[in-house]
């Protein structure tokens, strides 16, 4: 016999003799079908009453038990075939273990009296284990590439499951897109989705992305955020990465990693801090921020960076005494003097290169003319100016002495 076991819809049929396991993550409703024939392997087994059960069990403990039922209205059993739904349900009891091996055994009483029995290993993760690679997986890309996006399902495409993405720009759908690949990864699957014209446009502010997966039995949707970021972007990125983070401090505790989706959305909104800093409101969207401008933005993103940074030290600092050890874990302190240091760089240097801008009329665009500031400034000094020379003298009418 063969049991298949349907991980949100998704998984492939499986034969019991050659699975170790399946994994499953807690909170989550599957869908388990199973076969049940003769010794001839073609003459379907009916029940002798009611319907096949179900049951999960922990080292014998039973976590639940579930009815079967036929997978045609119709045929009702005729076939040999039935389905069944369990859930895990949230706030599993793992004993303290990353994961918990549970048994899911199929109990069928044939027509004859005959008891049958076919079972397989799943192992049930908690619901953290979905989003752990999620996290660190944003999605960023430069316009050439195609879209991937990791989502916490394990998703088959040659099973009938279909996953599309609908792009918007605010509340404005820009594109809907299928899926053309799905690779699992763990209990995750990453998705690759076409690039279209639509998204081939560089920009610091993120995309709003919505994922919607449809499983023979179920429906999911994702949300998430895609950032279409060119090489200017990146540098940026990895000079705002080393001025916070100079120490590449690794951190078990994601709350207080600099992941890449810390350092865009700290660009992102240190970008619209630097905009709106007085004494002129500005509207630089930062595709290629250089010089002076690319600082400014820069001080700006170190700020919204830290800050953040600095509630999230808060609380995860701690500490310890013992009879004879004591442990303090607390760098709010550190956190803090970068913050003061950064935001005293707002009245000394970014609101005077502000009204410098305004002056000149700088107020918008890529921030290229960034590298041009300091002939800018040497310009309103010195008060030089270049006059094109008049039509006459080009032209040279006669009796001009030409």
């Amino acid at each position: 016999m063969s049991i298949t076991v349907f991980d949100y819809g998704g998984s492939p049929p499986i034969n019991n003799q050659s699975v170790v396991n399946i994994q499953i993550i807690e909170g989550n409703t599957c869908t388990t079908s199973e076969t049940f024939f003769a010794s001839d392997g073609a003459t379907p087994v009916n029940p002798m009453a009611g319907y096949p059960l179900v049951q999960i069990t922990d080292n014998g403990l039973l976590v639940t038990q579930v009815i079967a039922y036929s997978d045609s209205p119709t045929s009702m059993g005729t076939t040999g075939t039935w389905l069944a739904d369990f859930t895990i349900p949230n706030g599993f009891n793992f004993e303290g273990q990353a994961s918990k091996v549970l048994n899911l055994t199929w109990i069928l009483q044939g027509v004859d009296g005959s008891i049958y029995r076919s079972s397989v290993l799943i192992t049930v993760l908690p619901i953290e284990a979905a989003t752990e690679e999620d996290d660190d997986e944003i999605v960023t890309m430069c316009p050439i590439n195609g879209i991937k996006i990791t989502v916490p399902y394990i998703v088959n495409l040659l099973a009938g499951d279909t996953a599309s993405l609908t792009v918007y720009d605010s509340n404005n759908a820009l594109t809907t897109l299928k899926a053309i690949t799905a690779s699992q990864k763990n209990t995750s699957t990453v998705l690759e989705f076409p690039l279209v014209w639509t998204m081939q446009m560089s920009r610091i502010s993120p995309y709003n992305a919505i994922i919607d997966i449809n499983f023979p039995t179920a429906t999911r949707q994702v949300f998430t955020v895609l950032y279409a970021i060119n090489p200017s972007i990146i540098g940026c990125m990895q000079t705002l990465g080393t001025s916070i983070n100079k120490a590449n401090q690794v951190e078990t505790i994601k709350g207080l990693q600099f992941r890449d989706i810390d350092l865009l959305n700290g660009l992102a909104r240190g970008l619209d801090y630097f905009n709106n800093i007085p004494p002129s409101l500005t509207s630089f969207n930062g595709q290629n921020m250089k010089g002076g401008i690319r600082e400014g933005w820069l001080t700006c993103s170190s700020i919204r960076v830290l800050r953040a940074q600095l509630q999230a030290e808060g609380w995860f600092n701690f500490d310890f005494s013992g009879s004879n050890v004591s442990l303090t874990l607390d760098r709010t302190a550190a956190v803090e003097a970068a913050c003061t240091y950064y935001e005293s760089l707002l009245d000394s240097m970014v609101r005077p290169l502000k009204l410098l801008l305004a002056k000149k009329g700088v107020i918008s665009g890529d921030g290229s003319y960034g590298d041009k500031l300091a002939f800018m400034s040497q310009m309103g000094a010195v008060g030089i100016s270049n006059t094109p020379i008049s039509r006459a003298r080009i032209m040279g009418y006669p009796g001009m002495g030409y």
